[in-house]
C-alpha cells in the first residue's frame, strides 16, 4: 500500500467520523512512537526496535521529551 493510499483511507475515516482539525500521519506516528516508549518503560533500544528502525537517532526524532520529566530526573539525583 502506497503512502498516498494510506492517507486517503486515513482522511476517509476522518471525515467520516465528523472529527476536525489537522489530520497528518507524522503526527499519529510520533504519538504511536511515544506510546511504545512509554509501554516499554522508557527503554530507548527496545523502542528502536519495536519501531524498527536501524538507526537510534530515527528512534529519538520521532519522540517527544518533556522537559519536567528531564528536570525531575536531574533533581532526583
Amino acid at each position: 500500500m502506497s503512502r498516498v493510499h494510506a492517507w486517503r483511507i486515513l482522511h476517509g475515516a476522518f471525515e467520516a467520523g465528523g472529527l476536525k482539525g489537522k489530520l497528518g500521519t507524522h503526527s499519529m506516528r510520533k504519538t504511536f512512537a511515544n506510546r511504545i516508549y512509554e509501554a516499554l518503560n522508557f527503554d530507548l533500544v527496545r523502542t528502536q526496535k519495536a519501531l524498527g528502525h536501524r538507526n537510534i537517532n530515527s528512534t529519538v526524532s520521532y519522540l517527544s521529551f518533556r522537559e519536567e520529566d528531564i528536570d525531575s530526573a536531574i533533581l532526583a539525583i
